[in-house]
């Protein structure tokens, strides 16, 4: 649907309109791109998850379950809140690097058309260096009646702390300006910079305890993790058409629906993200199943049975066996309930998968791409999975799941970050041999080794891979530290496998292929590991080079490994 943001195509189903009708679904979310990646799931260490847990049985208690689920988001996702950008009619102030509420001394700020109702606090992150800072909050003008003042205290260094204000109650839709004072100041400094603001009704009655342990699970440092939160009524996100998709010229608004050649929107289904989402699994869709079939079947053919994953339209390749795909996909839905594994059992189960593919030369000339499935698929290895290989064969992939990103060895000077101090820190232990889909990846510095394989950018969504083979991709994997340590760990599984060099240098095939090796191979490889032990037997000092405290026979061992690795048996699926 990428075109129809701009225009429609006469021979295409899907109208200028639907583009953003569609769009709308996502449109109405809290995410406003905020330096802090707001709205955040904050996850808590165990000893304050039970403090969360208790703080909302407490007010499940005494107001109920709906006021309980609210305390719960709010300390989870501190939503909804408002931000800087939303604020207008600066004085003497503005957005402190596009980011915070920067008002001086005498300054003020707008927030329109708040609902009071109910709101008895404001929560508000801020960071104070100067002291003797304060502000007012007035009520529809600069000189309105004040229903709010606080003192801030000064914050350590940039760390930035939450603070509960009490508000004088008042009832409907209010502007709100925020006048700020501090006369020590220095003339050019903001009293104080503030992340977000956040209104909320006394869930806890004037309880002074459970006030106070709510404020500071809101300080607790925890980690957090960006996701999608529907907005309230109140900061409902209209969405509009984007004249020729252009932003800066908005047509007419639309609500939330679905193209109407695709199959209808269920009834009694709010139009909302979850009312997509049963759209988008409801049976009569004719996408879904076989977009996710082929995107399947691609994995394990290198081709899917529509060769164009990204393009399921009239622009997109013709399907080149359409009853399979179609039978695959109602199989999917109806028989396996949506389980990839049992979709993928069938597939590696098929005797279609289980060809050799040893290609003959009918079979090249009549399918020479392999497009009608005439033999088993050979196809290259992807960047993470390449090197996933490597270090599994090795043994040295670490199994530990899920936390932060990692880094492993990466050359000195590649990762640069412009007005921030952030380093590339190379990991310890087992975390530099985690897999590669836990790797840090920085857009503006994508992790080479992986850009050489053709590895995403991450700039833009990139739902096929191209495949290819450069000179690079084998200087990558017979120079890079990471390869040269999982030839080194390899060389000491083979030693260890055998008394004497053949055995090893057919254990080691074997580990990496898992099929045994052909005299000729074993004769070449037996070879460079002679030449390779008497190279390091005359030259140590390359030898420490290369494996440091190690044996000629080891060193030798490691380029043996080092070429097993190598093979295109080693990095070709097939």
């Amino acid at each position: 649907m990428a075109c129809v943001q701009c225009h429609s195509h006469p021979y295409d189903p899907f109208r200028h309109e639907e583009y953003y009708k569609l769009l709308a679904f996502f449109n109405d979310t809290r995410d406003e791109d905020t330096h802090g990646e707001h709205p955040n799931l904050r996850t808590y260490k165990e000893e304050d998850q039970q403090k969360l847990e208790s703080i909302r049985n407490w007010v499940k208690q005494l107001s109920g379950e709906e006021k309980a689920e609210e305390v719960e988001q709010l300390l989870k996702t501190i939503e909804p809140k408002y931000h800087p950008h939303d604020f207008d009619k600066f004085v003497n102030g503005d957005l402190i690097d596009v980011k915070w509420l920067g008002i001086r001394n005498g300054g003020s700020a707008r927030l329109k058309n708040i609902d009071l109702t109910g709101k008895e606090y404001l929560l508000i992150n801020h960071r104070t260096k100067d002291p003797g800072g304060s502000f007012d909050i007035k009520i529809d003008q600069l000189n309105g009646e004040i229903i709010a003042s606080v003192k801030l205290d000064t914050t350590k260094g940039w760390a930035r702390t939450v603070i509960s204000i009490p508000l004088k109650q008042s009832q409907g839709k209010h502007d709100l300006y925020f006048v700020f004072h501090n006369p020590k100041a220095k003339p050019g400094n903001a009293v104080s910079d503030i992340e977000w603001f956040a209104f909320r009704e006394d869930f806890f009655r004037g309880d002074n305890k459970i006030s106070k342990e709510f404020l500071a699970l809101l300080n607790q440092e925890v980690e957090n993790t960006p996701v999608i939160i529907e907005n309230k009524t109140l900061q409902h996100r209209p969405t509009h058409v984007f004249e020729r998709g252009n932003w800066l010229v908005k047509g007419v608004q639309v609500s939330p629906s679905v193209p109407k050649s695709l199959n209808p929107f269920p009834k009694d289904v709010p139009a909302n993200r979850l009312g997509f989402a049963k759209w988008l699994m409801d049976p009569a869709n004719p996408l879904t199943s076989r977009t996710i079939v082929n995107r399947v079947w691609e994995q394990f053919f290198g081709y899917g049975l529509v060769e164009t994953l990204e393009d399921f339209g009239t622009q997109g390749a013709i399907p080149s066996h359409p009853e399979l795909l179609d039978w695959l996909s109602l199989r999917l839905m109806n028989d396996h309930h949506w389980s990839l594994k049992k979709l993928m059992k069938d597939i590696v189960m098929s005797s279609t998968y289980q060809q050799d593919s040893k290609i003959d030369k009918e079979k090249l000339e009549r399918d020479p791409l392999n497009k009608w499935l005439s033999r088993g698929a050979r196809v290259r290895l992807s960047a993470e999975q390449v090197r996933d290989q490597a270090l599994t064969v090795s043994g040295l992939l670490s199994n530990k799941m899920y936390g932060h990103g990692v880094m492993p060895y990466q050359p000195d000077g590649v990762w640069q970050s412009v007005y921030s101090s952030a380093k590339w820190e190379r990991s310890k232990g087992e975390d530099q041999f985690r897999r590669a889909v836990y790797t840090f990846q920085k857009r503006t510095s994508p992790y080479p080794s992986m850009i050489t394989f053709d590895g995403s950018s991450r700039e833009v969504c990139q739902v096929r891979r191209i495949r290819t083979n450069t000179p690079l991709q084998s200087l990558i994997t017979l120079n890079d530290p990471v390869y040269q340590e999982a030839a080194h760990a390899l060389a000491k599984r083979m030693i260890l496998s055998g008394t004497s060099i053949d055995d090893q240098i057919k254990a080691g095939y074997k580990m990496a292929v898992m099929g045994e090796i052909t005299a000729p191979k074993l004769k070449t490889l037996k070879q460079l590991y002679k030449d390779a032990f008497e190279a390091y037997r005359n030259d140590q000092k390359s030898k420490e080079s290369l494996i440091k405290n190690g044996s000629n026979e080891e060193a030798a061992m490691t380029i043996v490994a080092g070429a097993i690795l190598n093979l295109d048996e080693t990095i070709t699926k097939g």
